[in-house]
């Protein structure tokens, strides 16, 4: 039986300018003109471990390549990207089965939160992401029909209704590619993925960025070989967009996109980094200790109007959601 949810008034985790971006947001998005790009954050209510966590954290990656104690062998203050190179190259196979243990499906035949299902009930154009786990393939595949690819095979330009993990997929799939194969993790790895002038995941992202507004969803920016990664298809982007100007002879525009942040977030220097990007902040905030500004804004969006109250659930009851969801 569905019980009742309190209504919450929207201005009261987003207000003034960020609530007037959402509004705009929201827009585009009914229009379908949005593609959502979802980051490590959205899993972390699944209990995923973020990026840094991964790696550094208690059980990490670091731990797993040098059990034994003999980590000294790494050097602290190279960049999380050689870190995870050094493990790579000191033991390839514990490497490979950190990753597809952290973030398989494990006992499970289904893993996903609520807030893995709001996404495929928002009229995104398709989504990207840069995870490596089973939530949205498996709450896209519960909750409708869409198409699923993985690095290195992403058609371009963007399919509607298609989920793309960009950075590959730790669990086996339904074809003959050994999931380890699709995984961009190591610093050799993105080197291979993004320094390469034109292949498919460039190829995608740029006309994802100059096509589509995007809406960066979980994604902190805070790996700053991502950001950086942004930076070089950005300035690409002008670049291209400015031969064809000239060839056209005619303004060619590129589209404004969006970030969450909890409120509090960005820093200056991130925030500078994001505008010179066109990547507009939304921010966020919680009401209580019960209740978490992300799920808010999803339901809002799924809602697709423009009315102050929308019906939401505390955090604790989000599985209960799931399971009304399911019913």
């Amino acid at each position: 039986m569905k019980r009742p949810y309190k209504n919450i008034n929207i201005n009261d985790i987003v207000s003034g300018p960020d609530l007037v971006k959402l509004q705009s947001l929201s827009k585009i998005i009914k229009n379908n003109e949005c593609i959502a790009f979802v980051g490590a954050g959205l899993s972390k209510a699944e209990n995923y471990k973020d990026w840094e966590e991964s790696i550094k954290g208690k059980n990490g990656l670091i731990e797993y390549v040098f059990s034994g104690g003999n980590n000294y062998l790494l050097d602290p203050t190279k960049k999380i990207i050689d870190i995870i190179e050094d493990c790579k190259k000191h033991n390839i196979n514990k490497y490979r089965e950190f990753i597809l243990n952290e973030y398989g499906r494990g006992l499970s035949p289904l893993v996903f939160h609520p807030n893995h299902q709001q996404i495929w009930k928002i009229p995104f154009y398709c989504v990207l992401t840069t995870n490596f786990d089973p939530c949205l393939y498996d709450s896209g595949r519960y909750s409708k029909s869409i198409n699923i690819f993985s690095y290195p095979y992403l058609p371009s330009p963007p399919l509607k209704n298609s989920l793309y993990h960009i950075h590959g997929l730790a669990f086996e799939i339904d074809d003959d590619i050994d999931p380890i194969n699709t995984i961009i993790f190591s610093k050799s790895e993105y080197d291979n993925a993004y320094k390469v002038r034109r292949n498919d995941l460039t190829d995608l992202l740029h006309y994802s960025m100059t096509k589509y507004t995007m809406l960066f969803v979980g994604f902190s920016m805070s790996d700053p070989f991502i950001l950086d990664l942004f930076k070089d298809i950005y300035k690409n982007i002008k670049s291209r967009i400015e031969e064809f100007k000239i060839k056209l002879n005619m303004e060619v525009k590129i589209p404004h996109h969006f970030i969450l942040f909890p409120e509090g977030e960005p820093n200056e220097e991130l925030l500078k980094d994001l505008t010179a990007l066109k990547i507009s902040v939304i921010n966020y905030k919680p009401i209580d200790a019960k209740y978490v500004g992300l799920d808010h804004i999803l339901l809002y969006l799924v809602q697709g109007v423009q009315e102050s109250f929308i019906p939401t659930p505390s955090i604790k009851d989000s599985s209960e959601l799931g399971a009304i969801d399911e019913n």
